[in-house]
């Protein structure tokens, strides 16, 4: 400074060699996402990069038989507040119903509490495994034409959790 008491250049020409340094290192020892979260487990950018979904699904789930009628659909998926109902038959996850097939049902007035869960479920849904990463899971929900809110996820074709997009947003952030 004017008065020669305080640094003022020297700390910036400081830090940028440090990232210099840094970025020459990370590259010279191939150093990727995977190595920064093993050295800083602890932090929101470790988290961020070990959590898997097993680690923030839901186990306890809302699960219906394919002849199930919509009283018992929306009484399951009120329970568990998940936004998903998983019509599952000998652990075998057959299809969901999510809050968005209840309203796209509802248009039928008439008939909608004749209706049974097989009338409404989705068969070609979009899953996730345990053992995928949870940023990924995220991204399999958002990049895509139409986003999702909530992903079952399967062993096999065994239904062994459910996955809310609010679950994922709190332990990888955006």
């Amino acid at each position: 400074c004017p008065l020669n008491l305080a640094p003022m250049s020297s700390t910036t020409s400081t830090l940028v060699m440090g990232d210099a340094l840094a970025t020459v290192l990370i590259k010279a020892r191939n150093f990727k996402p995977e190595n920064f979260a093993v050295y800083h487990p602890g932090g929101s950018l470790g988290r961020r990069l070990l959590m898997k979904v097993k680690d923030v699904m839901h186990k306890d789930l809302p699960i219906v038989a394919t002849d199930s009628d919509m009283d018992n659909v929306i009484m399951t998926m009120t329970k568990k507040r998940l936004g998903v109902v998983c019509i599952v038959e000998n652990d075998i996850l057959l299809g969901i119903i999510t809050e968005g097939d209840i309203r796209r049902a509802l248009k039928m007035k008439d008939k909608f509490f004749n209706l049974k869960a097989e009338d409404i479920m989705t068969t070609n849904y979009t899953y996730a495994t345990e053992d995928i990463m949870a940023l990924d899971a995220l991204e399999l929900m958002e990049n895509r034409e139409s986003q999702i809110s909530v992903l079952p996820v399967l062993d096999g074709k065994k239904v062994v959790g459910v996955v809310r997009i609010h679950d994922l947003l709190n332990v990888v952030g955006k």
